[in-house]
């Protein structure tokens, strides 16, 4: 027992009128007495206090265990403590206390039990925060951007902080009610005399007004206000606060420019045109006499030169555009930019069909001129699309039609512009689907090779044959090869398309070898346009073939038609020269159609011609054809080339096509284009015919 226990009916007596909190434990630091004030404080009686312990029952939990340790040991000692502790009321609410620990000592000077006096920091701590808070506004009020005010309405005086003297340029800090409707804005008096007139009903005022500032501008501020009343309920005076918002109206101004306008070239951009557009047809539906017309323009090439020269110069190059555009309109038409390098043009009021596409035909041939940028001679084309606009037609679906206008006068590739019509967007759309799935068609190899013979006009004995690419759509069915170039060529996938084609066709021919049914002397025609041949990688890959195939020298045949020759001739005939020194050869397609035949077979690496069909139909019919053919086999012959007569259906073309000098022919006569075994069984029923 402790030889000096606690009198704890005295002690109670002592403490309990105490307004601190007081609690007394013994050695092991369990619980003895606590005063009212405590059990105020702590929320426990002090039944509940019995077999407890400080730790145990108040111990909050923002200190760590090893501080209490520390504690322990000192006071055991004999040692005081002071200091502040979080404590756990028994509603679980953390207070802070101020708190003294003093041992009690016996005459030894052993500690005989410990008395704790807790006071509650609540309240301190919430006058610090307080205090805390009231420097922050006052710092806030300091450096805020707003000028505070009040108005007495009784005096008919009002009263303005330095701030709100500097915003509303007042020479004094006392001001009237005439001066205050001195400062604003004449356009902005009559709604703030509305606005005094109701202060009756309001609580609450919050208005933008331009008030004058120095130098004699007006400038955007935002009015806050309350009003405060007597009594009786008369408003009496009111209070509040003006925020400079110039930046924020100016900001908006700027938005609303970047909303509706193109940030490069200055024109509206396809929100504006979609709205005016709107407005059109709105117009039409009230007026047949209000037609209109609307017109998209894309850019080709302008890619490559953005890509080649950088964005400032592509920039640059739109800025001139849409100069070049504006100069083919009326001044009153409206030109913006859609995006990218898409234009498009509202013409309104349209006095004739036609004036939509002679506007096209001037927006064509100003975007085929030279560009003059920076020292750079730069050279594009525009596509143009238009479409006649009538009250009966949503803006959706004109600026679709414009645009798969625009979209079939580019896959024509005749002229560059077009106007639409009613069967135009199922080929668009046909088109559309094409794109999405031919690049998948390449990338799986579902593309596939037809081989049509090549054989010699008098004993039909075939001497070699050419591919002719063929790709059956899942939904669309088979896909004439023109059409799947186009699309391919769009997209830039002519290359990929042309390695494949190259790569089927050499398997083919060796699997041909394989099975005896090609010597060495059997030719493979390939056909090429001028966007494959000038491609690296198809060019690469036509090294490679000629290098490691399997396929003799000289008896792969790349066939080119005129077009390829013209388009950067001193590249390509670089070109062929270099794969003939590899073990190509060329052959030059539909020839005689163009005028420039003749140049051609004495400037490029040609092997072998091909006379187009369109003279060997008619053959028979006409003499001139046949003389025309009879002219340019011996002149082949004269220049140690093949001639090969393209188009032969009948025994008397093959006929007529030998007996003008032409060893070798291509024709229905002989087989169709068909692919794989059906390509060779062909190739082996015209050698067993023999």
């Amino acid at each position: 027992m402790n030889p000096n226990p606690v009198d704890i009916p005295s002690l109670s007596r002592a403490l309990e009128w105490v307004e601190d909190a007081v609690e007394v434990t013994n050695l092991d630091g369990y619980f003895i007495y606590v005063n009212p004030a405590w059990c105020r404080l702590t929320g426990y009686t002090f039944e509940e206090t019995r077999g407890q312990s400080p730790r145990t029952l108040l111990r909050g939990t923002t200190r760590p265990a090893g501080f209490y340790d520390e504690i322990d040991e000192r006071l055991r000692k004999g040692e005081p403590f002071h200091g502040e502790l979080v404590s756990r009321r028994k509603d679980g609410v953390e207070v802070p206390h101020d708190v003294h620990v003093t041992p009690v000592l016996d005459p030894a000077g052993r500690v005989l039990h410990f008395v704790v006096v807790r006071h509650d920091l609540t309240l301190r701590r919430e006058a610090e925060r307080l205090r805390e808070v009231e420097g922050r506004l006052e710092r806030a009020v300091r450096g805020a951007n707003d000028g505070l005010w009040e108005y007495d309405l009784v005096e008919r005086q009002g009263y303005l902080t330095q701030r709100c003297m500097e915003l509303v340029e007042a020479r004094s800090a006392v001001t009237t009610a005439e001066e205050a409707e001195r400062l604003l804005h004449p356009e902005d008096r009559a709604r703030a005399a509305v606005l005094v007139g109701q202060l009756h009903e309001l609580d609450e005022i919050r208005e933008e007004v331009r008030i004058r500032a120095p130098g004699g501008a007006h400038r955007w501020v935002q009015v806050r206000a309350r009003v405060y009343r007597d009594a009786s309920g008369a408003a009496e005076r009111v209070a509040g606060a003006i925020t400079d918002i110039q930046a924020i109206k100016d900001a908006e101004a700027q938005a609303l420019e970047a909303a509706t306008r193109d940030p490069v070239t200055n024109l509206p951009n396809r929100r504006i045109f979609v709205e005016r557009v709107q407005l059109a047809v709105h117009r039409a539906r009230r007026s047949s006499s209000a037609s209109f017309a609307v017109l998209f323009i894309d850019l080709r090439k302008f890619k490559q030169v953005n890509d080649r020269l950088g964005h400032a110069v592509g920039d640059e190059l739109l800025r001139a555009v849409a100069e070049r555009i504006r100069g083919t309109v009326r001044p009153g038409d409206t030109v913006a930019r859609m995006g990218g390098d898409e234009f498009g043009v509202l013409l309104e009021p349209r006095h004739r069909d036609e004036q939509a596409l002679a506007t096209a035909r001037r927006v064509e041939r100003a975007l085929a001129k030279d560009f003059h940028l920076g020292g750079r001679v730069v050279q594009i084309a525009g596509t143009v699309g238009a479409v006649l606009g009538d009250g009966q037609t949503d803006v959706d679906t004109l600026i679709r039609d414009a645009d798969a206008a625009m979209y079939a006068a580019r896959a024509d590739g005749r002229v560059g512009h077009g106007l639409a019509d009613p069967d135009l967007r199922e080929r668009v759309q046909r088109r559309a689907q094409l794109e999405r799935d031919v690049a998948n068609a390449i990338r799986r190899r579902e593309v596939a090779v037809a081989f049509q013979p090549i054989v010699e006009t008098l004993t039909h004995r075939p001497v070699g044959a050419e591919a002719l690419v063929r790709w059956r759509h899942p939904e669309l069915g088979w896909v004439p090869p023109m059409e799947l170039l186009s699309v391919s060529d769009d997209l830039d996938l002519g290359a990929d398309l042309g390695i494949l084609v190259l790569e089927k066709s050499v398997d083919w021919l060796v699997a041909l070898r394989n099975a005896g049914l090609a010597d060495d002397d059997f030719v493979l025609h390939v056909n090429a346009n001028a966007r494959q041949l000038t491609d690296p990688r198809f060019a690469e890959c036509l090294r490679l073939v000629a290098r490691g195939s399997g396929v003799p020298a000289g008896r792969l045949f790349v066939e080119v038609t005129e077009t390829v020759l013209v388009d950067r001739p001193d590249e390509v005939a670089a070109l062929m020269a270099e794969l003939v020194d590899e073990g190509l050869s060329f052959a030059l397609d539909d020839f005689g159609t163009g005028w420039s035949s003749l140049a051609h077979l004495r400037r490029f690496p040609v092997r072998c011609i091909k006379i187009d069909r369109s003279f060997t139909c008619a053959l028979l019919a006409e003499t001139k054809p046949a003389e025309i053919v009879r002219g340019l086999a011996s002149m082949a012959h004269a220049l140690g080339m093949s001639v090969v007569a393209e188009g032969v259906e009948t025994e008397e073309e093959a006929e007529a096509v030998a007996a003008l000098g032409c060893a070798h022919a291509q024709g229905y006569l002989y087989a169709r284009p068909a692919i794989g075994l059906a390509a060779r069984d062909a190739l082996a029923a015209l050698t067993a015919r023999r």
